[in-house]
């Protein structure tokens, strides 16, 4: 069977978005190598439940929600258009789109369990959509859940994003991870293949080691040791 150029074009593109997630994961992997002294690197910008929402009857059930499914988008906090970001959001029970803007992310079916939600929050707090993925003769369903908090409920809050510790690459690395990405952006490639905002991929080769090295788990542990 013959390919379109069209799907030819795909096909290096996925190629190329493979290659740029092994790259970052062995980046990720290397000895990191600590700073004389912290840099700050923008403003965390994340969602928090409204605290006049909080003393309400379901505020504890929204903040489980927003714990589990917030959205960490790295910029500055006096440009809020320096904020660029999309979320996927459900449009059907079997498919899903991508929104511009910075809001709840769904959950796979192991962070779903993981959670622990009461078994009411399926229905009240989340919208399922299931696909069907082949392996050999079974088509394997799989659920991925859509959380459906009203917009009103919620507020942006910001924590200092800081660089403590860099993964240094081999010049050979970053020769590459520059090129790859370089081919991306030049063509479009990350909307192409998954119809994301280009913006949100559209990241100097800089910026992308930055956010390489910052640990989002340690940012957000941060924030909720503080807030409590």
């Amino acid at each position: 069977m013959r390919h379109s150029k069209q799907q030819l074009k795909k096909k290096d593109f996925q190629r190329s978005a493979q290659r740029i997630e092994e790259l970052q994961r062995k980046i990720a992997s290397l000895p990191p190598h600590p700073l004389p002294k912290k840099i700050l690197v923008g403003h965390w910008r994340y969602l928090r439940v409204r605290a006049d929402v909080l003393r309400s009857s379901v505020g504890k059930q929204v903040a489980q929600v927003v714990e589990h499914c917030n959205h960490w988008v790295l910029g500055k906090k006096k440009h809020s258009d320096s904020y660029v970001s999309s979320t996927e959001i459900a449009v059907s029970p079997t498919k899903t789109s991508f929104t511009q803007g910075q809001g709840l992310r769904p959950l796979g079916q192991s962070q779903y369990l993981a959670a622990s939600f009461p078994s009411f929050f399926e229905k009240k707090w989340f919208r399922v959509v299931e696909s069907y993925h082949r392996a050999g003769t079974k088509n394997i369903p799989v659920r991925r859940y859509f959380p459906q908090i009203p917009p009103h409920m919620l507020e942006f809050a910001y924590k200092p994003a800081y660089m403590t510790e860099e993964h240094i690459p081999s010049s050979e690395m970053s020769s590459e991870l520059k090129r790859l990405y370089d081919f991306m952006r030049a063509n479009h490639g990350w909307e192409k293949i998954s119809g994301r905002h280009a913006d949100e991929w559209d990241l100097n080769f800089t910026r992308t080691r930055l956010l390489d090295r910052i640990s989002r788990r340690e940012a957000k542990e941060a924030v909720f040791q503080e807030e409590a």
